[in-house]
């Protein structure tokens, strides 16, 4: 059981905001993509997993301001990736680079901004 992948272990795009996870048969890779994702957004620059759940950041997301960033929360059912939630920082503001790095365990997420900030999330559902 893995709590986080490392950048060798996926490949993401980012002119299309889509990330392929391989995965176990039948199907070997797995897409899931954000309900508002954006190009520019750098979906899946930083990516968690634990178990069922993947945390995939977007730090050029703009919500808050430029460069905000944000962090998408999917679960996986069966064979379906599904988007559950996006998380924002509390206080975010422009340039944050929210989900610069993001982390996974046991139904806890950890979303970190450039500037050192770390954001602990029990409930994210």
């Amino acid at each position: 059981m893995l709590s986080s992948f490392s950048l060798n272990d996926f490949y993401y795009t980012f002119p299309t905001n889509r990330i392929l996870i391989l995965d176990c048969c039948p199907s070997p890779y797995i897409s899931p993509v954000a309900p508002d994702s954006s190009p520019g957004d750098e979906f899946g620059g930083s990516i968690s997993l634990y178990e069922d759940t993947l945390v995939v950041g977007a730090r050029y997301d703009d919500d808050i301001g430029t460069d905000s960033g944000s962090a998408h929360i999917f679960v996986r059912t069966g064979e379906t990736w599904n988007w559950v939630s996006k998380l924002l920082a509390p206080e975010g503001e422009t340039e944050d680079y929210f989900a610069f790095s993001t982390g996974m365990y046991n139904g806890t997420v950890a979303v970190g901004s450039m500037s050192g900030e770390i954001h602990v999330y029990s409930d994210y559902k």
